[in-house]
């Protein structure tokens, strides 16, 4: 299949690469002479909704369309639906500004969509039951990263591991528990390690495990010698 006319190359590139792990999904279209995303912006008259409500769509070629549809089996819709659904209503969830919106279903009778500019449900005609169509922020159709992002989405990738890859955050490591402090007792005349354990609160084994030096001769102790206790 060849690249349709007014499809960039980053939208084209997403096709094949969703194709290639969803085999089974069809590509229902991407340029179509009609109004909204599909269409260029160049041939859309200015009340078009897709041409001229955000800044942002009055960006980028105006000889691109902005717009893809996927025709899929019900159950594939429920689960790419629902999908897209929970990341445009997940507040942390940045992958959505690249996108404007998309309609599927998450039930297989009612067509469910959400307006990620707008940040709120929407819906469209029963074609929807069978394709789902996602439309890009026209800034944006021809910017590979947008279509990373919405691969992202319908692949179920978490938005952290869309973050590191996209070197966007960092795994934060825990830091190592820091060692408790060395604490030592200083030999008095009389002094045994026997005396020192009941004095500190621990054992004998405890303290030659911590002096290792005086396992041979544990009560060699000398007035000032310093022995470690914790």
């Amino acid at each position: 299949m060849a690249k349709p006319a007014y499809t960039s190359d980053a939208m084209w590139n997403f096709w094949l690469k969703f194709d290639k792990k969803y085999p089974a999904t069809k590509l229902g279209g991407t340029y179509a002479p009609k109004p909204g995303y599909h269409n260029r912006r160049s041939q859309l008259h200015g009340w078009d909704y897709s041409k001229d409500e955000f800044q942002k769509d009055r960006l980028g070629s105006s000889e691109l369309c902005a717009a893809i549809d996927l025709t899929m089996s019900p159950a594939a819709m429920k689960t790419f639906s629902a999908r897209l659904l929970a990341s445009g209503k997940d507040k942390n969830d940045p992958r959505g500004n690249y996108l404007r919106e998309f309609f599927g279903t998450i039930n297989g009778t009612k067509v469910t969509g959400w307006d990620f500019q707008k940040l709120s449900l929407t819906s469209s005609d029963s074609s929807h039951l069978w394709h789902i169509h996602v439309s890009i922020v026209r800034a944006y159709a021809a910017d590979p990263r947008a279509y990373d992002a919405l691969y992202s989405i319908l692949t179920g990738e978490s938005v952290l591991k869309w973050k590191i890859r996209n070197k966007l955050t960092s795994v934060v490591k825990p830091k190592p528990p820091t060692p408790p402090a060395k604490v030592y007792y200083t030999c008095k005349s009389g002094d045994t390690l026997t005396s020192i354990a009941a004095k500190c609160h621990t054992t004998v084994a405890t303290l030659i495990k911590l002096n290792p030096q005086k396992k041979k001769n544990p009560d060699a102790l000398n007035v000032g010698e310093k022995i470690r206790v914790k």
